[in-house]
């Protein structure tokens, strides 16, 4: 499995085009979206991703730590909030 680029990423603006936001990593450009429809807020959601994937494994294990220590079994929550690290390639939970 490839890891994806690690973060922070943000969204900027390029100054030729005022209708694209790119998602950077550092001085990379990630992507350039063209979004007619909530195109900044669709970019900053893609720029959250990687801060959003780990403060999803962090919940996780803290879950795990907790039933663990009182012998229950994992929630709906929890199983769905696997699956979603697992989609992104963040098996390691």
């Amino acid at each position: 499995m490839s890891k994806h680029t690690p973060g922070p990423w943000s969204v900027k603006t390029p100054l030729n085009d005022p209708r694209a936001f790119d998602v950077h990593a550092g001085m990379t450009i990630l992507t350039r979206g063209y979004w007619a429809y909530n195109g900044e807020a669709d970019a900053r959601l893609i720029a959250a991703a990687p801060d959003l994937l780990e403060a999803l494994k962090a919940l996780v294990r803290h879950d795990k730590a907790a039933d663990e220590r009182e012998g229950l079994e994992a929630c709906l929550e929890r199983q769905e909030a696997e699956a979603a690290i697992a989609k992104a390639g963040g098996h390691d939970a």
